[in-house]
């Protein structure tokens, strides 16, 4: 789901993901799955736009994680799944570098 990303700053990718802005201030790192994870290791939690897969409401949920963008979908990984990453194929963005495109590419 990174093309969701491409082009974005970490605090921008705090936006889209409905993460407190603060959260990516200081840089962000993005992993690789080394394979897709299988349907039982994972539940869909619908969209950014659903803090937690619930519906936003102001007076009922938490300010720290306003909505995200409607078009970027969200899993949960259920507890104690390992689903292995690329560690040294990480990204690190720095505060104001953007997601480029190349990193998804290759």
């Amino acid at each position: 789901m990174g093309r969701f990303l491409v082009g974005k700053t970490p605090a921008r990718i705090a936006v889209v993901l409905g993460l407190p802005i603060y959260q990516l201030a200081a840089g962000a790192k993005i992993y690789k799955f080394k394979r897709l994870p299988m349907a039982h290791e994972v539940e869909y939690e619908l969209t950014a736009d659903y803090p937690d897969g619930l519906a936003y409401n102001p007076p009922h949920s938490s300010t720290d994680y306003p909505p995200g963008a409607p078009y970027v979908q969200q899993w949960r990984i259920v507890n104690k799944m390992g689903i292995p990453v690329d560690e040294p194929g990480a990204l690190s963005l720095k505060a104001g570098e953007v997601f480029p495109y190349s990193w998804i590419a290759r």
